[in-house]
């Protein structure tokens, strides 16, 4: 076990140049719950931000139209203590 750890650190030494290598050394696995949440939660953030623009698109008076938050700027939290 320890002579075949060896070889396999000696071969990503030597093969260590091609990009391939350094991709599959840092890649890291996830559990498969995780990794489907992590879909299913990005899925569903793009069908919001579709809803949004549709109805906005779709909306008839100016009044009903909402304005078009950036999702950067949605996500700041503001401080109303002060």
């Amino acid at each position: 076990e320890q002579r075949a750890i060896a070889e396999r650190r000696a071969l990503v030494e030597q093969y260590s140049h091609m990009p391939e290598v350094g991709r599959i050394r840092t890649q890291r696995r996830l559990p498969g719950y995780i990794q489907r949440r992590t879909t299913v939660g990005y899925e569903i953030r793009k069908s919001k931000v579709r809803k949004r623009e549709r109805s906005r698109k779709n909306a008839r008076r100016e009044s009903t139209k909402q304005a078009r938050v950036p999702e950067r700027v949605k996500h700041i939290v503001k401080n109303t203590t002060d």
